[in-house]
């Protein structure tokens, strides 16, 4: 469970909920307060969950045959183990590569305006969490620099952020509906 929170879980979804609250005006005290909450809830809740439903159905009688993490050895994960990446010992030259280029893009990206690449986009797009999330940024980038080219910023901020948030709630939604459905279907001992 902890590789799944790592690489697509909260340490993504903290920052994007920091940003979705700025663009709603929200103040960061009361997202703080619904992270922590939540993140409370689901351990209470999702870790006696997890631990019933591998002992009451069996991990390995479910129709996937494992309980968390289902696509590492479906889809495999490159990403995930350093030893699989190829990458040579010592690792500090790879990781001080990593921090001078994000500061370099976070400088860039503060003092101009029009620079394109933000530092948590490549990061998330280059390694981070892997190459899927590569083609979702581009889209999000071209759509967003064609609103803010063909509307400017009064567009943006009256139909494309509402739409994207609007876009993101309904999509959670699904998540946590099919979540549960899938919970039933494929956990629930018949």
């Amino acid at each position: 469970m902890g590789e799944n929170n790592t690489n697509f879980g909260m340490v993504f979804t903290i920052p994007f909920c920091y940003k979705i609250g700025y663009d709603t005006g929200t103040h960061p005290r009361d997202i703080t307060k619904i992270i922590l909450t939540s993140g409370i809830l689901s351990a209470i809740i999702g870790y006696p969950v997890g631990l019933w439903l591998s002992y009451t159905a069996g991990t390995n009688n479910t129709r996937m045959g494992l309980f968390d993490s289902w696509w590492h050895w479906v889809f495999g994960q490159p990403w995930g183990d350093v030893a699989d990446l190829g990458i040579s010992e010592p690792l500090l030259p790879y990781v001080a590569a990593g921090i001078v280029l994000t500061i370099i893009l976070s400088v860039l990206n503060f003092r101009f305006v029009w620079w394109p690449l933000d530092p948590a986009g490549v990061a998330m797009a280059l390694g981070a969490s892997g190459t899927g999330w590569l083609l979702p940024a581009l889209i999000g980038w071209v759509a967003k620099t064609l609103v803010i080219r063909v509307g400017g910023t009064k567009l943006n901020d009256s139909v494309a952020i509402p739409i994207a948030i609007g876009f993101l709630v309904g999509y959670w939604l699904l998540l946590f509906l099919g979540g549960l459905i899938a919970m039933i279907q494929f956990f629930m001992p018949a």
